[in-house]
């Protein structure tokens, strides 16, 4: 069977074309720990033919940028925290490859043969969790209890490959809409305070890409998370969670 990346990610987007999607996150997984830095998966649903999946929002891993301006109106939105996040083509901004691989329209044949084929998918994921720093072989961590989920499904749920198309097929073009939103100064004029949360050892969504928005608005406040990478809320909890406490209006 074929993941049917442009029939899927065309649908998804029509049932909900500003949110980001994942798999619900679980402790227990199909997934145990290999050699060699890598993932073994057992993939229940990889006989079942692709679908949208019956998942619930919730922050994920690589989320969707949105298209923030339309929302921020300062009569509904009293502060903007932003969690680890890019907006627009910055030169800091470093893709994750896969992600990159993923959203390149000039890829599409290469990156779904390679999505169809379950070791070649788990190949892309476990370099991409190298990248990241990522053990394997931890049962608690977030490879383990979110990522890996996503693309492989587990006992009670299907993956959420379909979501994944849509949002990656759909960034560079958002990318796009986004520097057309910071040309025109829409960032520059929103009048609350907006706090950025970064991990500070993250390479691809770095302190320099956390910098650069933090100066896209007029009154920013930036944290850089020690001993934080990609998911500071998971490295960090306490001290991200005392941040958004902190940074929340009363």
């Amino acid at each position: 069977m074929g993941f049917c990346r442009r029939s899927t990610a065309t649908a998804w987007r029509n049932t909900s074309s500003s949110a980001s999607f994942d798999a619900e996150e679980r402790a227990s997984s199909t997934i145990h720990p290999g050699q060699a830095n890598e993932y073994q998966v057992e993939h229940p649903y990889s006989h079942k033919p692709a679908m949208l999946p019956a998942i619930r929002p919730r922050p994920q891993p690589y989320a969707q940028v949105s298209d923030l301006c339309p929302v921020l109106e300062p009569r509904r939105v009293g502060r903007l925290i932003l969690l680890n996040t890019y907006y627009g083509h910055a030169p800091a901004l470093r893709l994750p490859e896969m992600i990159r691989l993923l959203a390149d329209p000039d890829l599409i044949p290469l990156a779904d043969a390679m999505m169809d084929d379950s070791n070649q998918r788990l190949w892309v994921l476990a370099h991409t969790g190298r990248q990241f720093g990522l053990d394997a072989a931890d049962q608690q961590g977030i490879a383990v209890a979110s990522i890996v989920p996503q693309f492989y499904g587990d006992q009670t749920q299907p993956d959420a490959l379909a979501a994944i198309w849509a949002w990656t097929s759909a960034l560079f073009p958002a990318l796009d809409q986004q520097d057309a939103h910071i040309a025109a100064g829409d960032l520059a004029g929103l009048d609350l305070p907006v706090t950025l949360i970064f991990g500070a050892a993250d390479d691809y969504l770095n302190p320099r890409l956390a910098r650069h928005l933090a100066g896209l608005f007029p009154h920013a406040d930036l944290h850089l998370v020690d001993n934080a990478s990609h998911w500071p809320q998971w490295y960090q909890p306490e001290i991200v969670a005392q941040l958004i406490k902190h940074a929340a209006p009363t």
